[in-house]
């Protein structure tokens, strides 16, 4: 009589062992997966929340107004602050620093694509004898002008409320009068969170906010937010795909200014990117909710 084959121990035994293994490693690597999606997305709620518990806090002060609310009674948006339009799958290019000799240029690419950003400017600190040139071909061309600061003097600009209402005051007087259009979203230099004014953000967003004006910090830095000067064109484009992950909005921090000399370059692959990815492009406006730092968005 033949004799039967054991099993245990066999080269099928440890076959089917190993895919059993297999199978509960990859069993519980989805359950790990889910339990952390639930609780990022419970994070996320949460702040949403609170986010959103802020801004109506912001919004219905009754407590007696601070002196400096009674600076510059110029320096308000022409609207009320409504900022919930939550778009998924849209890329809002922002460029700070400008305008600058790369203007035009960056202008005419964004034409011949068909797209429409947000320039976030600055005063007149590179002596551009067609500043005033540029911020009007900001807006014919259809773009945002936002403001950034009117001086580059970080330390003076964050040292109180009171120094930062009178830089700000001043860019949006000046735009004003220079292009007959009314600044409405605003960028704090530095980012809405900087070394320079840790003390005193939660009032500067607070009293910009009761002021009508919508911030909008970044969540994708062409530089990979490190501020460099130095990197190519096709840094600045990998840059931009290694933050893209988990992204369904993407605010796009890049430069118009003199010392990034590789934005205009690097800007037809960011685009071609963000289109790879599914993203439609579109200007910042005063609806559409923040990217704030202090908050997932």
């Amino acid at each position: 009589m033949e004799e039967k084959t054991r099993y245990v121990g066999s080269v099928r035994f440890y076959k089917n062992m190993l895919l059993v293994v297999i199978a509960l490693l990859v069993l519980i690597l989805t359950m790990v997966s889910l339990y952390y999606l639930h609780r990022y997305r419970q994070a996320v709620d949460l702040l949403e929340e609170e986010y959103n518990a802020s801004i109506e806090s912001i919004l219905n002060m009754d407590s007696d107004p601070l002196a400096y609310q009674d600076l510059y009674e110029d320096f308000y948006a022409p609207q009320l602050y409504d900022a919930t339009n939550r778009v998924s799958g849209t890329a809002y290019l922002t460029f700070d620093g400008g305008p600058s000799t790369h203007t035009d240029e960056l202008l005419a690419l964004l034409a011949q694509k068909g797209i429409k950003a947000t320039f976030f400017v600055t005063g007149n600190v590179h002596n551009d004898p067609q500043y005033d040139e540029h911020l009007r071909a900001i807006i014919e061309g259809g773009h945002t002008l936002g403001m950034g600061s009117w001086s580059s003097d970080y330390a003076v600009m964050y040292s109180s409320v009171e120094a930062y209402l009178a830089d700000m005051s001043t860019l949006y007087t000046y735009i004003k009068d220079t292009t007959g259009a009314v600044p409405t979203v605003f960028r704090f230099a530095g980012g809405s969170i900087n070394s320079y004014n840790a003390g005193i953000y939660h009032e500067l967003i607070a009293e910009m906010i009761r002021r009508g004006f919508v911030p909008y910090d970044w969540n994708l830095s062409a530089d990979g937010g490190a501020g460099s000067t130095r990197f190519s064109a096709e840094e600045l484009v990998l840059h931009v795909e290694d933050a893209l992950a988990g992204l369904d909005r993407a605010v796009v921090l890049l430069h118009d200014d003199s010392t990034h000399t590789t934005t205009l370059e690097a800007l037809p692959g960011i685009v071609a990117l963000l289109e790879e990815h599914s993203f439609t492009f579109a200007p910042l406006t005063p609806d559409v909710k923040p990217v704030l730092f202090a908050y997932t968005n």
